[in-house]
């Protein structure tokens, strides 16, 4: 089935679409396969999507412009040398010398894409996850996971989804190997927030999922808004010869004291922003209470180590998305994205873990209210910042050998 489905979807991504959603289900020993396709439909909506006003996208696409008549030795000498973030530089000089520029959110998606269905799809395997609880989780995640906001984003996702990647492979595949460390470090050098989820990973090596002191490191990082500056001043103080985490701390620092920018100012009077705070930080809570409910439950639920560990460093992201929620900047949202990507550790099993009848039954209301929420916000804003129709015919007429086209 998978070699018919790869050239159905060849021909025609979307119409090959159904055929590998079912072989997703149907056929999950081959989950890399339809990952991949599912992937790559998203990848494709991704490259088609043209913004219609200033983003962090077009932002972008001037930078790979101006790129684009550099030649490897200038490129090197007035930016690569001087760059921390060399990876994200070596991934946009390359692509603007294609001068396709729509590949940098097309290669992002698909990378964010792929780890998300694959992670799924193979936790659900593993763990003997039913078909139609593993389908509800998707929707739910790919309803509540703005897609228009991650195409626009491509640093932060690919980055916090690489280092997902790793966090999996160590915790759930017990593979604490040199690729998942390459997968750790990979992120930073692309988008410098991704020292955050370094530092809960390590934070997670004393972070017991049932004793008292993990209680004090939640609160900690559930306030981190109120004292990020003081931690800036405390490393700028002491002179840490690390240019990783004095960039990580600068920028913190930057983002938590910025009130009255233009960009700040419009953040807290534009209405639809600040629904759509509500409404992350409201799923975010929401994903909290799931976990509280498993913590209380889980010396009965015989739980292993492995997981453990997994589901306290989603703990932690979700704190985390809590702790930055009060600064004006959309810091929160970075932490948004893996707290999404991830949730599907508690909604698997949730059926599993949780035996009373009507507690079901209310986290069942909450999740559908949750993925009609997350698509309504979704069609709103990507009307908003692109041409829906545009990009859905775009995608519609073309087999995957000429999607991917420069767009002039």
């Amino acid at each position: 089935m998978v070699a018919f489905t790869w050239l159905v979807f060849i021909l025609n991504p979307l119409i090959g679409s159904i055929f590998s959603s079912i072989g997703l289900f149907s056929d999950r020993k081959r989950n890399i396969h339809y990952s991949a396709m599912m992937a790559l439909l998203c990848s494709s909506f991704a490259y088609w999507f043209i913004p219609k006003h200033e983003m962090d996208l077009t932002r972008y696409f001037a930078q790979l412009k101006s790129y684009s008549t550099l030649s490897w030795d200038s490129f090197y000498e007035i930016i690569l040398s001087k760059q921390l973030l060399v990876i994200q530089e070596l991934l946009f000089y390359f692509i603007a010398q294609s001068q396709n520029y729509h590949l940098l959110p097309a290669i992002s998606i698909f990378i964010s894409y792929f780890i998300l269905f694959y992670i799924i799809t193979d936790y659900s395997n593993k763990n003997n996850v039913r078909s139609r609880e593993m389908f509800g989780t998707l929707i739910f995640i790919l309803c509540v996971l703005p897609f228009p906001i991650l195409v626009s984003n491509v640093r932060n996702i690919m980055a916090f989804s690489i280092f997902i990647f790793g966090a999996y492979r160590e915790f759930e595949q017990g593979k604490r190997n040199v690729l998942t460390y390459i997968l750790y470090m990979i992120p930073v050098f692309i988008h410098i927030a991704t020292v955050s989820l370094l530092l809960l990973r390590i934070i997670v090596s004393i972070y017991d999922f049932n004793k008292k002191r993990s209680i004090v490191i939640s609160l900690g990082i559930a306030s981190v808004a109120f004292f990020i500056t003081q931690f800036s001043e405390i490393v700028e103080k002491s002179g840490l010869p690390n240019r990783v985490i004095q960039a990580f701390f600068i920028k913190a620092d930057n983002y938590a004291t910025n009130n009255d920018s233009a960009y700040a100012i419009y953040l807290q009077s534009n209405l639809f922003m600040n629904l759509q705070k509500y409404y992350f930080v409201s799923i975010v809570l929401f994903f909290l209470m799931l976990l509280f409910i498993i913590r209380r439950q889980s010396s009965i639920l015989a739980l292993n180590e492995k997981h453990k560990k997994m589901l306290s460093f989603y703990s932690l992201v979700c704190l985390t998305v809590v702790g930055t929620a009060p600064i004006v900047i959309t810091v929160y949202l970075r932490f948004t994205f893996p707290a999404i990507m991830l949730s599907f550790l508690v909604l698997l099993r949730y059926h599993q873990w949780i035996k009373s009848k009507i507690s079901k039954q209310i986290i069942s209301f909450g999740i559908l209210s949750g993925a009609i929420g997350g698509l309504i916000q979704q069609i709103i804003f990507l009307d908003k910042v692109t041409n829906i129709s545009q990009m859905f015919s775009s995608v519609t007429v073309r087999s995957l050998i000429n999607m991917y086209i420069p767009i002039t």
